[in-house]
């Protein structure tokens, strides 16, 4: 109750109702609707409130292309889960042509110097890991482009982007989904050249935003300023609209890790889908009943 006080104080009644509507509300067609109003209102806020009108889109900088790649576990990958440890040793493996780095809390500082107060806030539990971790993607990017990889991706060709003086991220079919994206774009897996305006746009509109809020208005947060960002930024938009249909299966593989292996269907599936995102939380076994699993499998032939 505490926090549901805090967001009606900090982001008024009308975000408030939508998201107390969202938590009781079961049905699918009364979702959708309150879904548009609550992205809607959600960018009004954030335009109004965040100071976006403020933030200078239009960077001086020479777009280059980068051939850093970027993988962060915050815990550092000693102590990672092994589904992450194996994922990230499956994106080390296929990054040949790559600058690898691996980051973790301990070596941030290394690489990239973030505002005091957000290092604050995350030490306050203002700030979580899952937030912090937008924060860094997008600052590495600003500052030296490249490719970001989510730790629990696991991939399954050597890593290519056929064009690396533009962004690109995996793009699935639009359709309705909770998140702003419409899986229009992901920010789990992209490409951003060094000097990109819409890195620059992003890293600074979510420093403005923990530099005067204490509490996260959505967990979509980043997908809601690059929704923004579509509109104001016209070269993102067209680099966006560009971006031909790919990896439209890279939720699949995680729905099927816990079946029965069948090693010649998996095999021809892992050809054609390179890029595999996976859900840290989700319980994966080795075996069921005896039999091995598909996840089982992979780790056999692919740790």
């Amino acid at each position: 109750m505490k926090n549901y006080i805090l967001y009606f104080y900090c982001f008024g009644y009308k975000l408030f109702f939508i998201k107390v509507l969202l938590r009781i509300c079961k049905n699918k067609r009364i979702r959708r609707n309150i879904i548009r109003f609550k992205h809607h209102y959600i960018e009004k806020w954030l335009c109004q409130k965040n100071l976006i009108s403020d933030i200078d889109i239009f960077n001086n900088f020479e777009v280059l292309p980068s051939n850093d790649l970027w993988v962060f576990w915050a815990q550092g990958v000693e102590n990672a889960p092994e589904m992450v440890k194996f994922c990230i040793n499956s994106i080390k493996r296929n990054s040949n042509k790559w600058n690898f780095h691996l980051l973790s809390l301990s070596n941030v500082k290394d690489y990239i110097d973030l505002p005091e107060f957000i290092w604050v806030k995350l030490h306050n539990g203002n700030i979580t890991l899952t937030e912090f971790s937008d924060i860094l993607r997008f600052a590495l990017l600003n500052k030296y482009g490249g490719l970001w990889i989510d730790a629990t991706t696991f991939v399954t060709k050597q890593i290519s982007i056929s064009d690396t003086s533009k962004y690109w991220t995996t793009k699935l079919y639009e359709k309705e989904i909770e998140c702003v994206s419409r899986c229009r774009w992901n920010i789990a897996l992209m490409y951003i050249p060094k000097g990109n305006e819409y890195a620059n746009f992003i890293y600074k509109a979510l420093i403005t935003y923990w530099q005067n809020q204490t509490v996260l208005i959505d967990y979509f947060l980043t997908d809601y300023f690059t929704d923004i960002a579509l509109r104001q930024i016209k070269t993102f938009k067209n680099e966006l609209d560009n971006i031909e249909h790919n990896n439209t299966n890279i939720f699949h593989l995680d729905s099927i890790l816990n079946e029965p292996c069948n090693k010649e269907t998996l095999e021809e599936y892992l050809k054609n889908n390179p890029y595999n995102k996976l859900q840290r939380r989700r319980n994966y076994v080795e075996y069921l009943n005896g039999k091995l699993t598909n996840y089982g499998y992979l780790v056999e032939h692919y740790k």
